[in-house]
């Protein structure tokens, strides 16, 4: 479980976050994570649409 990943990180370092765990749960980590950053869950989003699009 991991609340609020974007506190003190700039957004691009916010984006980043958001794919590493994305990549994690595509890993098969269960993710739990408690945010109110758009670019964390965009990050999450693009990594894994970039992941399902390699599939």
């Amino acid at each position: 479980m991991i609340e609020n990943p974007e506190a003190h990180l700039h957004p691009y370092s916010q984006s980043n976050m958001g794919k590493f765990l994305a990549l994690l749960a595509y890993c098969g980590v269960q993710v739990v994570v408690e945010t109110h950053s758009e670019h964390v869950i965009d990050g999450a989003r693009i990594q894994m649409a970039k992941l399902h699009a390699a599939d």
